[in-house]
């Protein structure tokens, strides 16, 4: 079958640093029966996300016929060895900056002995004999100056150990001074992205083979997608792919880049800076505009990618300071792919922030507004998505979905699993009265280390944890129940077998998904009738609330006036409606207003059972569960757009 013939779907995927190897095993499964609408994933999930959407494009542009071929051989890849004793290709995309190589070092000698489960002591005092040597030098001396003659001289030896001591003391206060000097300087991560000195010249096999993890992802991403390693993958040929007639110049209008997008990739990265989670490709409008400067991302992408960025760039727009340019990021048709990516994919410390710039809006040809940006000019840090919200299940949400949307979880396993050394386990809810309470995590009571990280885990994906548990969420949820001490996480040194069995628990989620939700099967019926129960019973809820405050009238006589439709234009304080369709609005204001009062009558008996919400059963225990209201139930909330995609499937 054609892929535009396949049924469409939209997927969201869970970030979990090196978990993200179940995803290519997953995506080439659903790949034989969907085609792909709306991509969304955050940390590694947004590399999985960026993969099937380069892969997608290829497959449905007919640049690469054979892309979800290759996408089934990245685990592979991976977890391949030049010579046995060599590490995997996984681990050499963890390439750390020159300066701090001894930390990178420390790390991979903590993650051997969690490996093998010992003690980190000796491998500790193995990797710190520079230390070790000059303290004990020291510590000589030392015990010449002092005139040590005879070896039972107690006194003696203490003071010779108390330099010793203090000399070492001394060497590792040194040495952690030294290291977060460098993590700033470079981004508070070990691990930038990209290899220093290389160019816009360096073949993508090169990047691909010896490159870090964003040349690796580059060059991937441009073989998926079929393309030349100096035209990087960006979200206008996302847009096109099924239609690939060139399009030039700079659409001021947001709307523009709204119609008509045959892949949508969305990506949730963290803005640090302003305490903010940011959906990439940025297209929400706002008043301030991003900046960029060469030298930032030199470092976190490969050069071709920042020279596509430099050539995209509006003129009109650039900024020179102390001797420096800025350029303004291009607008949002125009950004690569693989610069979503590395945004969302920015673990703290393991990997390096990103710093763009950030001002207010302003208008070339205005000197004054020029002056002024420049003065407002302002670093900004995006880090790691997963730090806001490492799950975004609800990033293509529909009152009433047209089409399914598939999220893949990843999850620990229990201790109980965890003794019985399970492969990774795959997990779907079997009826509408599964899932509905949350599963327990790791015991937190055991160490203040796993409170503080619960707590931790809690303030970054509570809001997500909650809306899986939904009636109308959990059913379209597989999880992957992985072993935290070997598999996937901070597990950045796996062995080809332990990649191999994450790439068939990706399958074997996929294989789930495929069977649960066939075009025309009761899972797919089912799904759409709770979205319609929930969804009903959230707007009466709201409908009811706007009905009744709209006809208050408060301690000072004010009131929203709909059913008298006082307002005229010049009466609105701010944000009033355009001249030609003030009247309808307020018009169609009033009507809802009026259904409003209309539902509440047709209640049964208020404040008695809703008229969509259904009852609870009376006992918890019903042996007919499903014959009361989806539980838990919904309801409907403002929240700012803040870069997520207008439109909704």
């Amino acid at each position: 079958m054609k892929p535009a013939e396949l049924p469409p779907c939209d997927v969201v995927l869970r970030g979990g640093i090196t978990s993200g190897l179940v995803y290519p095993g997953a995506l080439v499964v659903l790949a034989a029966r969907w085609q792909f609408r709306n991509i969304g994933g955050a940390s590694a999930g947004a590399i999985g996300a960026g993969l099937l959407a380069a892969a997608e494009y290829g497959r449905r542009s007919g640049t690469n016929a054979q892309a979800f071929a290759e996408v089934a051989g990245i685990p592979a890849e991976l977890g391949a060895r030049r010579q046995y004793w060599q590490p995997t290709r996984l681990q050499r995309l963890f390439q750390p900056s020159p300066a701090l190589a001894p930390a990178m070092a420390l790390v991979w000698t903590l993650l051997r002995a969690r490996a093998k489960r010992r003690s980190a002591v000796l491998d500790l005092l193995a990797s710190a004999w520079p230390g070790l040597v000059t303290a004990a030098g020291l510590a000589a001396l030392a015990a010449v100056a002092l005139g040590v003659q005879r070896a039972g001289d107690g006194w003696l030896w203490l003071a010779g150990l108390l330099v010793f001591g203090g000399a070492l003391a001394a060497w590792l206060a040194l040495l952690l001074s030294r290291w977060h000097f460098d993590l700033v300087r470079l981004g508070m991560g070990l691990c930038p992205g990209s290899m220093a000195g290389w160019d816009a010249a360096t073949p993508l096999d090169t990047l691909r083979s010896e490159g870090a993890f964003a040349d690796w992802m580059h060059a991937v991403i441009q073989s998926l997608a079929g393309r030349a390693a100096d035209a990087p993958l960006t979200m206008r040929d996302l847009w096109r792919a099924d239609r690939l007639e060139a399009d030039g110049g700079y659409p001021e209008d947001a709307s523009e880049w709204d119609a008509g997008r045959d892949i949508d990739l969305l990506l949730t990265t963290t803005n640090v800076s302003q305490r903010l989670p940011v959906s990439f490709p940025f297209l929400e409008a706002s008043g301030t505009t991003l900046y960029f400067r060469e030298d930032d991302l030199r470092r976190v992408l490969p050069a071709a990618v920042v020279a596509h960025l430099v050539a995209a760039s509006d003129p009109r727009f650039a900024l020179a300071k102390d001797g420096e340019t800025f350029h303004r990021l291009p607008y949002p048709p125009d950004l690569p792919v693989v610069l979503g990516l590395r945004l969302s994919l920015s673990f703290p410390l393991l990997i390096s922030a990103v710093r763009l710039w950030v001002t207010q809006g302003w208008r070339p040809g205005n000197a004054g507004s020029r002056a002024n940006a420049l003065a407002q000019l302002k670093p900004i840090w995006f880090s790691d998505g997963g730090i806001t919200s490492n799950f975004p299940v609800s990033s293509f949400d529909a009152l009433l979905p047209s089409r399914p949307t598939f999220c893949i979880n990843l999850a620990d396993m229990d201790e109980r699993d965890q003794r019985l050394g399970k492969v990774p386990i795959v997990r779907m809810t079997r009826g509408n009265a599964d899932g509905i309470m949350v599963p327990h995590g790791a015991r937190v009571d055991r160490s203040l280390a796993g409170f503080l990280g619960a707590m931790v885990e809690s303030a970054r994906n509570g809001r997500e944890n909650e809306l899986a548990a939904m009636a109308g969420q959990r059913d379209r949820i597989v999880t992957i129940l992985l072993d935290p001490t070997s598999q996937g996480g901070l597990n950045l040194d796996m062995d080809g077998d332990t990649i191999a069995a994450l790439d068939k628990a990706g399958r074997e989620a996929g294989a789930e998904l495929n069977a649960r939700f066939a075009p025309g099967g009761k899972a797919w019926r089912n799904h759409r009738w709770l979205r319609l129960r929930t969804s009903l019973a959230a707007i009466e809820t709201a409908a009811l609330q706007f009905g009744r405050n709209a006809r208050k009238v408060d301690a000072g006589g004010a009131s929203y006036a709909l059913h008298e439709l006082r307002y005229s234009l010049e009466d609105v304080p701010s944000y009033g409606f355009g001249k030609a369709h003030h009247d309808r609005a307020l018009h169609w204001a009033k009507r809802l207003a009026s259904g409003a009062m209309l539902l509440e009558a047709a209640r049964e008996a208020p404040p008695g059972p809703t008229l969509f919400g259904g009852t609870r059963p009376q006992m918890s225990h019903s042996p007919t569960p499903d014959k009361g209201a989806p539980r838990p139930g919904a309801t409907l909330v403002l929240q700012p757009n803040r870069g997520r995609d207008p439109r909704k499937g």
